[in-house]
């Protein structure tokens, strides 16, 4: 069995400290958030996909440590009337960091439509 920390689960501890923690715990992955619904504390998922300085920086931080990147994290709300957009550009940069790094597992959903155009609330829609 292999252990997978997810770093949101400690999101006051930097990212070499979550790293150090999943190691100490007897860990060899991290699952990282790329933003949606996570404020993303460990990953800035933009700036991985456009700069290969910074993405050789951020694979050599797990590597350093024994560790692999077990998936990407960009559960997010794609369907939702604000924040809808910004979360695909979000999932979609997700995919693309994880070709980038090799990575096979991709953790999203779908999400919930707002109750209006001017949603205030998600509308959670369910059948008895």
């Amino acid at each position: 069995m292999e252990l997978c920390l997810y770093t949101d689960s400690v999101p006051d501890l930097t990212m070499e400290e979550a790293l150090d923690l999943t190691v100490s715990l007897g860990g060899t992955a991290v699952e990282i958030a790329a933003g949606g619904q996570s404020r993303a504390p460990h990953m800035d998922v933009f700036s991985l996909v456009d700069d290969v300085a910074e993405r050789g920086k951020f694979a050599d931080a797990l590597s350093s440590r024994g560790l692999r990147m077990g998936a990407v994290n960009c559960s997010a709300w794609p369907m939702h009337p604000r924040k809808g957009a910004r979360h695909v550009e979000i999932m979609e940069a997700a995919v693309r960091l994880a070709e980038q790094l090799g990575v096979k597992k991709i953790v999203t959903m779908t999400g919930n439509p707002g109750e209006s155009p001017d949603a205030q609330l998600t509308n959670w829609i369910f059948y008895p």
